[in-house]
């Protein structure tokens, strides 16, 4: 646990700290002896969301909320992948799409993936692609469930995996969300998301 990618040293030493933890979990097991974990209660969100979805995924246009330009959130989702081979969520998008940050789900490889190769414009920053095995079961949907502070992604898989990171946008205008498909076929089943104005990891 902890952090996954950092800024490089020359970029770190001005700022005399490069740590953060991620954020508390409560474990369990499963009825197979499997490891499941969740993120601790009190801090996840149990008001009205502030924004809703459901409906179908397409490759064409993918889902841009203009209500959803933030920095700092919180996203519950379930995708049925269906045929699309790729889903995922792009966060702190710029409109030209010269920084984002990628959490997809590579269907065929059955892999969670955060990409963080286009996160900075700054050349000081690591850029790095960190996945980790999510096989779904016959029928089950991915629900991600992905927490935003500023600086820190936090990725929770179908309660069974975790993935973590550090990204430096350096443009004011990076805090665009996308969902996406690469093909048609797949569909959002729920997606909720609350825009959060308290920092949720210790940095």
């Amino acid at each position: 646990m902890g952090l996954l990618a950092e800024r490089r040293v020359i970029a770190d030493n001005p700022h005399g700290w490069a740590g953060v933890l991620s954020l508390p979990r409560v474990l369990d097991l499963d009825a197979d002896g499997r490891l499941l974990m969740d993120p601790v209660p009190e801090v996840c969100s149990t008001h009205e969301a502030d924004w809703e979805y459901h409906g179908a995924l397409s490759a064409r246009a993918p889902l841009i909320p203009a209500e959803l330009y933030e920095d700092s959130m919180e996203l519950v989702m379930e995708i049925d992948p269906g045929s699309a081979g790729e889903v995922g969520v792009k966060l702190c998008c710029s409109p030209g799409g010269e920084e984002e940050t990628v959490i997809r789900y590579d269907t065929e490889n059955q892999k969670l993936i955060v990409d963080t190769r286009k996160a900075s414009l700054n050349p000081d920053t690591g850029r790095s692609v960190n996945g980790t095995p999510v096989a779904l079961k016959s029928g089950e949907l991915l629900r991600l469930h992905v927490f935003l502070d500023r600086s820190t992604v936090e990725v929770f898989a179908n309660r069974r995996a975790c993935v973590s990171d550090r990204i430096y946008p350096t443009r004011d205008d990076s805090l665009g969300v996308q969902v996406y498909a690469r093909a048609d076929g797949a569909s959002i089943k729920s997606l909720k998301a609350w825009r959060k104005k308290s920092v949720f990891f210790a940095t």
